[in-house]
């Protein structure tokens, strides 16, 4: 990276790309995380954010708002800014911007035609309006971070309030625009060893080891993905205003479950689960 990662209260324990990619790299997301999202399209590079970012850390000797007062590798703790790490890190390696990378050799392969990171790379005439319900209550306390992805400064308590399509810059960590159908290659792709239909993305010997436990702390934390305690099931939620998403699957029987949602209400986990035992039951 072109710049330094370092647990200011632990200098002399490098944080490892495993670490990032299993959330226990001691990273937390700080409210410069929460407070960058925006209307509209990307307006800094994901590096140059990035750098910024850690700038604050750096250049502190006492408050460090980025990181736990852990050992790097000592607790499990999700951070979206160690995928941000994880995206520049495949653009240093490889030479190329991550959205170009995973167009390159994960979209085009899969025939994920309606698939980017960008507003600017999916036809936004065919994009779900999210939205954000608003309890009576909370009307009037609505967070910064929320609030300006309104569409209208007009709330309607006890409703749902349309957002604007927003983005980030740390983007990598879950602003992926797809449909269930494109969606649905990838994950075929999850359950045949990393092929869909003639297109081979992944080595079976990489789906084992995602598909395991990799953490010391977390017996449910693979490599990205992360168990469910339910039969082999294996999968991962999002959730950001106005968006609520699933994709869980079964290697084993070859089942597998997407969840996308345009609003953030309701139990993701109900339905994904309702879905599950109607196919397996079938």
């Amino acid at each position: 990276l072109p710049f330094s990662v370092v647990n200011p209260y632990y200098p002399e324990d490098p944080i490892t790309v495993k670490q990032l990619l299993t959330h226990s790299s001691s990273l937390h997301d700080s409210d410069k995380y929460n407070k960058s999202y925006v209307c509209g399209g990307i307006y800094v590079g994901l590096g140059e954010w990035l750098s910024t970012y850690f700038q604050n850390d750096r250049n502190s000797s006492t408050q460090h708002t980025n990181f736990l007062e852990k050992r790097p590798g000592e607790e499990h703790h999700y951070s979206n800014v160690g995928y941000g790490l994880m995206a520049l890190i495949v653009e240093r390696v490889e030479g190329m911007p991550f959205n170009q990378y995973c167009r390159k050799h994960i979209f085009e392969p899969l025939k994920m035609d309606a698939t980017g990171w960008y507003l600017k790379e999916v036809n936004i005439q065919q994009h779900a309006t999210p939205y954000l319900f608003v309890p009576q209550d909370k009307s009037e306390s609505i967070p910064e971070e929320f609030s300006k992805l309104l569409e209208t400064k007009d709330v309607n308590p006890d409703q749902n309030n349309p957002l604007c399509l927003y983005s980030f810059p740390n983007y990598s960590d879950g602003l992926l625009r797809t449909s269930v159908n494109d969606l649905s290659h990838f994950l075929i792709a999850m359950l045949n060893e990393g092929t869909f239909r003639d297109q081979q993305i992944l080595k079976p010997s990489t789906i084992e080891k995602m598909l395991s436990p990799q953490s010391q702390k977390s017996e449910k934390q693979g490599i990205c993905w992360h168990y469910t305690g339910m039969d082999n099931i294996w999968g991962h939620g999002g959730d950001d205003p106005g968006v609520q998403t699933g994709v869980f699957f079964n290697p084993d029987l070859k089942i597998g479950m997407i969840c996308l949602q345009n609003n953030n209400m309701g139990s993701r986990t109900q339905v994904l689960k309702k879905m599950y035992l109607t196919v397996k039951d079938l």
